[in-house]
């Protein structure tokens, strides 16, 4: 009876420290999530009001153009682009934020996504590595899912403009601590050591550090390699009955 009522007791206790981690877990993503919530908040901001002027200032040149019998397609077309950057920059803001899309197989598909619509656009062959059941079984936290996004997003839209590619390539493996995200385009390659015009190296390596993983950028003539391993990911208590 004692050795019943031990087991038992041990049973009890871990299911209770299960609960309690769990518990712990989910108050430190409301905090982060809250935290990133105004973070992101004050960036949108600020990017709303620099949009705005931008919009504000190509309809005064549009109509100027008009007015004069000069071509207005351009500025229209650079409005549009804002619009759009706005418009996507608020879908993040949303998608950042909703607990319902901390799962890695949702950053998965936003990624998967994103490369679809831009490289489709631009006629480009987009790949990725195959979805697979698993990625449900792992978080990440919101801070992790912004920084992860970003990066790539950052790359495909540099590939896209600059790299003349006609094949890229987005390849996610999972570990057991942690996952790898690599993408590859066979364009011209860039020089690493180049003056920045845009392309958001320094940006990219910032947000990589910001959580703690590792980002590794190779580029030749031959194409370019982007790489980001030792991602932080949480498994997912709720997912995996077997813990």
């Amino acid at each position: 009876l004692l050795l019943l009522w031990g087991v038992s007791f041990l049973r009890v206790k871990q299911k209770e420290q299960q609960l309690e981690r769990q518990v712990q877990l989910e108050k430190a993503l409301v905090q982060e999530r809250e935290t990133l919530r105004q973070e992101n908040a004050a960036d949108f901001h600020d990017e709303l009001g620099s949009m705005l002027t931008k919009v504000s200032l190509f309809v005064e040149l549009a109509e100027r153009h008009t007015q004069e019998g000069k071509d207005s397609k351009p500025l229209f077309s650079k409005i549009n682009e804002n619009l759009k950057g706005l418009s996507g920059g608020f879908r993040d803001l949303l998608w950042v934020i909703d607990p319902k899309k901390d799962s890695m197989g949702d950053t998965f598909l936003r990624l998967k996504a994103f490369g679809e619509d831009l490289f489709e656009n631009e006629g480009i062959d987009f790949r990725t590595s195959r979805l697979q059941a698993e990625f449900e079984g792992y978080l990440f936290s919101p801070q992790v899912k912004k920084q992860l996004v970003m990066i790539f997003k950052e790359a495909m839209t540099n590939s896209a403009k600059y790299s003349q590619a006609t094949q890229t390539q987005l390849f996610w493996a999972l570990n057991k601590d942690s996952c790898t995200l690599k993408y590859t385009d066979n364009g011209k390659g860039f020089a690493l050591d180049a003056p920045s015009k845009g392309r958001g190296l320094k940006n990219m390596a910032l947000r990589a550090e910001k959580i703690g993983a590792i980002l590794d950028i190779q580029s030749t003539g031959e194409g370019t390699v982007i790489q980001l391993s030792r991602i932080p990911h949480m498994r997912d208590a709720n997912a995996t009955k077997d813990g």
